[in-house]
Order: structure tokens, then sequence, then C-alpha cells
């Protein structure tokens, strides 16, 4: 109905005005109408003008245009002529505009028509506005405008027809990566927020990125951050290596390599597919380290430590590298297999075989020749120590022969361990190999040179160990899987006396158990210094100087039990002992400060400290003369736990350690004992509580 009456009005105003038109104008220049290129975002509203141009003058009083547009990309709403040339025909008297749509079978078309008795057209510009709606695209689509007809005037003046078109534009997608400067083993995390990406609001859409370095290319998928976020999110890992393997997820990379992350901007605000990148990052190194057992003799074992996560090329698995060990003296070279301590620890460790030899041994038979005086290196290039900087790494290990070898006649004998000990109290100082092969403790060569390293020579020329703790894999001489270093020692405290006996002093303690060296530094005193009886086999060095004596002690087997140490000899006054440590420090000597280096005036069994205890006590008592002594545990039961001393003794004043340990040092169960002191024809009891 619409149509018809369309068509029925539009005619009638043509063949009217187009009468006027000729009887009053004649023949006129041809006019242009034109429909614009549009393009609007999906689900958008789209305004499309239709113009006139090259009408000034010409007094036009009808017009006529067909357009055809694909209602698959956007659907027609409104025709508006507000602000435009017919916008007066739309609404004054004697005027007319109207449209329709005729659906095709792909194509709609719009037919719009207008004339006027009163309001001609002089000028040229917007005719009229064409809105449509945008359905969803995603992708670059344009469709034309045809302006299949136009006509003004009923022909006079003629027309030419533009066409013009619709086309589907989106927001500029964006791509950010970080870290922007990156090491091995670091993930690289890219963002993308691009909205025409999230195709279904109603779940997480998903994206494909590219990264791509050289000749490895890899592609990575990107999850929506929410059902309609538009934002997505992806991470690889980067590895440094000097090969690539495309598609395993992963880049492989090198200082001085270039990352770019890209993806696929599917619709762009031009309604084109473009791909955008991130910034290209550079790709930065991390130190690494190479360690080497710091000292050996021909036949050790030779341990090697590298650390460096660029060479932590799968996360997933340990991994392996191959250095090279040499001989700066003879040139030989040997290959070392180091293995990834776990997954992605960036800790390799590996070792080498070493023999007796002057001369370059086979080549490849993974053992290397060495002797006293040789420097052995580990040489490893990090060629990921910097931005496009390789680094070589080098540690060195120190060739002496052999162990133990104070005087460095290159055998191992008793009078090594005297060199140790002149060594140790400053008479004698120790340099060079000398010094490198008395350090025999664990801690060498980072410890100093102890008497207790002179009694692992003798227990050594004595077969009570066959190699030192410097030598074992555990020790600090050797780079650790974990450290650099090997545990540190707790050490324990012992009560050390000094006490009178006759026309001398004694140092004693209540326990020696277990004691082989000690060092201490003895002020006020003079005079000379006699190992104890069961000192017998141990050497004993001292040297004096404007501070007192420094003594140094040392012996293949411990001792055991209380008794003495050394017998001071020629002073009056009671000797001040200092600094007393055993065992390289592993006990530590406390003097007793609660009891008199004087004779004691009488019999007496002190009270325990501390009472009540858990685990151990002291037991003191104090003896006025020369007596057998016997000191004994029991339970509340009156049966025999423990003796403790059984021995005689001088005068003095004593303290025995009870470690609440019966006879077979099995542990007592909590609560009352006693504790029974007999000095001769003398006997005390004393109460003490075992707290659990």
């Amino acid at each position: 109905m619409a149509a018809s009456l369309l068509m029925k009005s539009s005619a009638f105003l043509y063949v009217l005005y187009a009468l006027i038109w000729v009887v009053s104008t004649g023949v006129a220049s041809a006019v242009t109408v034109e429909v614009a290129h549009v393009g609007a975002p999906s689900d958008s509203a789209a305004v499309v003008p239709i113009s006139l141009a090259g009408a000034g003058g010409e007094s036009i009083v009808a017009v006529e245009v067909t357009v055809t547009y694909d209602p698959t990309v956007a659907q027609f709403d409104s025709l508006s002529s507000v602000g435009c040339l017919l916008e007066i025909w739309a609404s004054a008297p004697n005027s007319i505009l109207l449209s329709t749509i005729v659906p095709g079978p792909v194509l709609d078309t719009l037919k719009v028509a207008g004339a006027t008795g009163d309001n001609p057209l002089l000028a040229d510009g917007t005719l009229l506005n064409l809105h449509f709606t945008m359905n969803a695209f995603y992708t670059p689509t344009t469709r034309p405008l045809a302006l299949e007809y136009a006509l003004v005037n009923a022909g006079s003046p003629p027309t030419t027809a533009v066409d013009g078109s619709l086309r589907v534009t989106g927001i500029d997608g964006t791509i950010e990566v970080s870290p922007q400067w990156v090491g091995s083993d670091m993930p690289v995390s890219a963002t993308v927020s691009d909205p025409e990406a999230n195709r279904d609001s109603t779940l997480a859409d998903s994206l494909s990125i590219t990264v791509q370095n050289g000749a490895d290319f890899e592609a990575i998928s990107a999850l929506e951050t929410g059902n309609a976020s538009g934002l997505f999110e992806a991470t690889i890992d980067v590895a440094f290596d000097t090969t690539t393997t495309a598609g395993d997820g992963i880049v492989q990379a090198q200082p001085g390599d270039s990352l770019a992350f890209c993806f696929d901007d599917s619709l762009d605000s031009n309604g084109d597919t473009v791909p955008r990148c991130a910034t290209v990052l550079i790709i930065s190194g991390t130190p690494g380290t190479v360690e080497l057992t710091n000292a050996a003799q021909p036949a050790d074992t030779l341990r090697v430590k590298l650390q460096d996560p660029d060479l932590n090329t799968n996360p997933s698995q340990p991994d392996s590298i191959r250095i090279s060990l040499s001989n700066s003296t003879t040139g030989e070279t040997e290959t070392v297999l180091l293995n990834e301590t776990g997954d992605s620890t960036d800790v390799f460790i590996g070792r080498a075989f070493t023999a007796l030899g002057t001369g370059v041994g086979t080549v490849g038979d993974t053992v290397l020749n060495m002797q006293r005086g040789d420097l052995i290196l580990a040489d490893y290039l990090d060629l990921a120590a910097g931005v496009g900087v390789a680094v070589p790494m080098i540690d060195t290990c120190q060739v002496l022969d052999p162990w133990g070898d104070a005087s460095g006649n290159g055998q191992l004998r008793g009078f090594d361990a005297a060199e140790i000990l002149a060594h140790v109290v400053g008479s004698a100082p120790l340099s060079g190999l000398d010094s490198l092969s008395a350090n025999l403790d664990e801690l060498a060569p980072y410890g100093a040179i102890t008497s207790f390293d002179a009694s692992l020579v003798l227990q050594k020329r004595v077969g009570l160990i066959n190699v030192f703790p410097v030598q074992l894999k555990t020790s600090a001489n050797h780079p650790q899987p974990e450290s650099s270093t090997a545990p540190k020692r707790v050490a324990v405290e012992r009560m050390v006396d000094v006490v009178r006996q006759g026309d001398h002093w004694v140092l004693r303690m209540d326990q020696r158990d277990g004691i082989v060296a000690g060092q201490l530094f003895i002020e006020n005193f003079n005079g000379r210094i006699v190992a104890a009886d069961d000192l017998g086999d141990y050497l004993v060095v001292w040297r004096r100087d404007d501070k007192g004596l420094h003594v140094a002690l040392a012996g293949a087997q411990p001792l055991a039990g209380s008794g003495p140490l050394l017998h001071l000899h020629g002073s009056d006054a009671p000797p001040k002992v200092r600094a007393v440590r055993f065992n390289d420090g592993r006990i530590l000597g406390q003097l007793r400060s609660d009891f008199s280096a004087s004779r004691p005036a009488s019999f007496r069994l002190l009270s325990n400290v501390p009472n009540p205890f858990n685990p151990e006590t002291l037991l003191r008592y104090e003896l006025p003369g020369w007596t057998h002594v016997r000191l004994t545990v029991f339970n509340a039961l009156g049966q025999h736990v423990r003796t403790l001393v059984d021995q005689p003794q001088a005068a003095g004043s004593y303290a025995v350690r009870w470690n609440g340990r019966d006879a077979r040092g099995v542990g007592v169960a909590g609560g009352i004992y006693f504790y029974r002191l007999e000095a001769g024809q003398r006997t005390a009891v004393r109460k003490m509580v075992l707290l659990q």
C-alpha cells in the first residue's frame, strides 16, 4: 500500500514539475548524486549520507533515488532529513518525502522519492541520511551500497550516480609482553587486548600468538581472562641453547637475540586484519659459576660443579653439559660430563679421575695425569653471561703429593705431625704447598691449620684412617651440590680445671672422651710442661713469647674418661689457662671459675648443678688430700645405676658430669636419684632430680 502510494505520488509530482522545469529552464547541466562510504563497528549504528553536487542554480523540485544493500551485513532502520537539504520537504505544505523497502532474494532495495511545489533546492549538500544497524562481524567485511537509480526533475538536469559502501570496522588490538629484558628460565608473559576476539560472551575465548626467534617459530594459545573481558594472556619459557627446535613450546635463544610476539588483529579500526607485535625483547643471560676441587693429590677424584640457569634447556627433566679440564703444565685436556642435579635446579655436577704422571696421558680416557706443583683448570665459556657477551669462567685445583706432607719431602711421616704442631704454636710457620698439604680436616682449605691436622697425620700413619677428611666428597675441599662449603660444626663444651697436685699444677678434665688434639695458651707460667702418663704417645709442642706459652698436642688414639692432660712444673702461682680448644674446635674447654685452685680445707660433697636437670648435671666434691675416690649413682630403690669415678685422686676440687645414662649407655627414666662419694674412710650422699 505504502509502495503504491509512493509510486503514484512521485509520478504525479515528477510529471508536474518536469513540465514546469522544461518550459522554464530548458536543458540543464548534470548533477551528481553520491552515496558515502561508511565504516562502523559490529552491533553499532551507521549513518550513510546521500549527497547532491552540481545543483547550484538548478532549482531542483523533485528527487528519486534507489539504493540496494546487503541485509546480512546491516539492517536498515530509518531515513532522516534533519539538518539536510530535504528537511523542509518532509514537513512543508505542497511537499512530499517518502521511502520504502523492497526485499530481494539477496539484496534489499531502499526507494526514496521527494518533491515540492514551493521550496526548490538551490545549493549542494547532503540530501538525506540513511540509518543502519551493523550486524555482528569479526573479520574484514565490506558490502556495496549501490545507487541503482537517481533522478532529479524528471531527468533535467541529468544525474551521475556514485555508489557507496558499508564496511565493518573494529577497535585496534594491542599486545604487551613482560619482562622486556629476559634471562634464561624466565617465562615471558604476553597480554593481548582485542574486543573483536571475544566471539562468545558466555565463555572464555582464545586466540593464537606466534613467537619467533630466527628459525625458531612457536605458536601459543592465549586464553581470555573472563567470559567477555577481551583480554587474553599466555606465557612461554625461554631457554638458552645454541640449537633451536621449532614447535616444541620453548623458545631457544642466545644473548643478543630478539623475540617477536605477534597476533593477528582480525578487525582493526580501518576494517582490516593486521598483525600486531610486541616490543622486541633483548635476551640477556645469567652469569654462571664453575667450581673445582681446591687441592688434590694424584689418584684423587676431582669434582666439578657448574651453576648456570642458562643451561637448563628442558625444565621438565635434568639436562647435561660437557666441559673441559686441562693440566696447565702438560697441556693435557679431558672432557667431563656434568649432569643436572634435578629438574630445573640449574646445578650441574660431575667428576674426573686422576693419575700420577709427568706427561700427557691417553686423550679421551677421562683420566688426567698430574704431579706435585701442577695446576688443573676447569674452563667453561659462559655464552650467556650478558647481553651478547661470552665470558670464560675458570676455577683451579692445586696438585700436591701427598696429603699431610708438611715437610715437603714427598713422604708422609710422623715428623710431618711435628711440623704441623710447630706451625700451630708459631715456631715454624708453613707456607705454599706445605701449608696446603698440612690442612687435612673437612673444612680445609678454608679453615686454619690446627693440632687436629697433626693428629690426622698420626692416625693415617698408624692405619686408623685410610684417607684424610679433606679428600672426602663431603668436605669443603670439593664443591658441594647445594652449597659452596661443608656444613658448619657444632662445638660442645667440657670443663677444664687447674688444680694443685703436690709440688706442681695439673691441667685436668672430667671428660676427655674422644680428644686427640688440643691447643691452649697459658699466662703467668714460666716453668716446664710434661704430658700426662696416658699421653705418652702424644706429641706436645710449645713456644714461649712475651705474652705467654702457646701449647699444641696431638695423638693418634683418642683419650677416655676423666684425668689430667698436662703437668705444669716450676710455678707456685696458679697458671692462667686461656683459649682451650680440642679437636679443631669441636670441643671447647671451659675453665671452671667457681672452684678454687688452692687445696680444699676439708672433705665435701657439694650439691650438683643444675638440679633438677635434663639431660646432664655436674657432681661436685672437694678433697683435702690424696685418696682413693669412688663416685656412684643410685636410683630411688637403692639400685646401682653407674660408677662415675673409681681411682686415686689428689687434693683438689672436682666436678664430674653425669649425662643421665646407665653403665650400658642407656638413658634412665626421670625421677629421684642419689650420688654417693666415698673417699678413704669418708662417705657422703646427696639427692638429685632428673626431669623428663
